[in-house]
């Protein structure tokens, strides 16, 4: 099966690039390749990276190459890695991650019909169409088996990592009732109404991540890119964005001499146009990241109910529970924090309030989230400048718990109210 592009570019990329090679491992075998040195670069490389995790040098290649013995010399293998060393640009990565994932998926199509062909001359359609989903949405890799006693220790060491790595959403009370803050692995959901400020509470907990010095990827398909740099600029610096677009050049420099201005790359928006990406498409953009090396810690989705349908369905509340279980298996895929934002219904918007059965569309959403927050507030609340926060859903901690925030409207800073202190009791660490 050929690839468009240079076979031996992709192989060098897949031998010495080391965010590449765990990129595309599981899209590769060694009968994609048909010269017989590449075959062999691919599987010592294989080798190398089970059983070290990388590859030491070209030299340790060569060796391991010819322990046995080769219809090539020495020299011809030299010269393969002599015609492509040099840096790669990122481009040309993003090219072959695509269409390494592209030739995947058409194998893994082919060999769906070829299985489909006897289910249907069987009757078993049913298990045709859950072989075609499963198929080309999960892979074997994805699935993990632990034993009880023979892996506790791993277990527990993961748990105790995880843990101790939580990202604090620097509101004192929230963090102390969600155990420290969010864990890696959880998808977490923000409840509102329109133009309560969940975008606005989204780059809050964005900031709170960047100055904790954790990558944070925002994928918007409502608001613009620039829109969104905009305000995290605006809470930055505490400045309204009408003065700050008055003077960008004083702003520019502000932000420089700020004391976390070393931290400010860990921030990337992604901009997609509204119901154009899917939970595969933003899994397959967050691995081109990767591939760049850009690990995320946190990942926000402004927001899950505006994603393109994984599945087309006839019901539309099917098409949004499963874009949110998907967002949930990309958290867990990608070892990071997921966190979205979604509408609530009409009468979530009469109510004081907002309960999970308000959530919009589909009340099956927050069935796969592991940390539910509601924004709620009524009219005398805004005349206030405050909203408050409720814990609808925790799944390892405390919940039905309030906490009352101010809200800075001009620069849309959310600050926790010294009306919100935590019950001793409730403090876990």
């Amino acid at each position: 099966m050929n690839l468009v592009g240079n076979v031996g570019e992709l192989l060098y990329l897949y031998v010495f690039d080391r965010e590449f090679h765990y990129a595309v491992d599981h899209l590769l075998r060694v009968d994609f390749f048909e010269h017989p040195i590449h075959k062999a670069v691919f599987e010592v490389a294989r080798s190398f990276y089970a059983t070290y995790g990388d590859v030491p040098s070209q030299e340790a290649m060569i060796a391991a190459i010819f322990k046995e013995p080769r219809e090539f010399s020495p020299k011809e293998v030299e010269a393969f890695f002599k015609a492509y060393t040099g840096d790669v640009n990122p481009a040309v990565k993003r090219f072959y991650l695509d269409h390494l994932q592209e030739v995947h998926r058409v194998r893994v199509a082919q060999e769906v019909i070829r299985r489909g062909i006897e289910y249907v001359s069987e009757g078993k359609v049913d298990a045709f169409v859950h072989d075609v989903v499963s198929s080309l949405s999960f892979r074997s890799e994805d699935i993990r088996t632990v034993f009880f006693r023979r892996d506790l220790e791993e277990v527990l060491r993961t748990i105790t990592k995880v843990e101790e790595e939580r990202i604090r959403t620097l509101f004192p009370t929230l963090d102390a009732y969600l155990g420290g803050g969010f864990a890696s692995r959880e998808l977490v959901i923000i409840l509102g109404g329109t133009g309560v400020g969940k975008t606005a509470f989204l780059i809050n907990l964005a900031w709170s991540a960047i100055i904790q010095g954790k990558k944070v990827f925002y994928y918007t398909f409502e608001v613009s890119a620039e829109r969104i740099v905009l305000r995290l600029l605006s809470l930055i610096l505490s400045k309204k964005y009408t003065d700050i677009l008055a003077d960008p050049q004083s702003a520019i420099q502000q932000l420089d001499e700020h004391v976390m201005a070393a931290l400010f790359d860990n921030f990337i928006v992604i901009e997609a146009p509204t119901f154009s990406m899917t939970p595969s498409q933003l899994d397959a953009n967050i691995e081109t990241q990767i591939v760049q090396g850009h690990i995320p810690d946190i990942v926000f989705v402004d927001y899950g109910d505006i994603m393109l349908p994984q599945r087309s369905y006839r019901e539309r509340w099917l098409e949004l529970e499963t874009s949110y279980m998907e967002l949930r298996a990309i958290a867990t895929k990608r070892n990071v924090v997921m966190v979205t934002a979604s509408q609530i219904n009409r009468e979530g918007a009469d109510a004081k309030q907002i309960k999970l059965e308000h959530v919009k569309g589909a009340y099956g959403k927050t069935h796969n989230a592991d940390v539910v927050l509601s924004l709620n507030y009524a009219v005398e609340d805004k005349f206030k400048n405050q909203i408050r926060l409720y814990i609808n859903k925790n799944r390892n901690n405390v919940a039905d718990k309030e906490i009352p925030l101010e809200v800075d409207y001009e620069t849309m800073t959310f600050t926790e109210s010294r009306l919100g202190t935590v019950q001793s009791e409730y403090v876990l660490v």
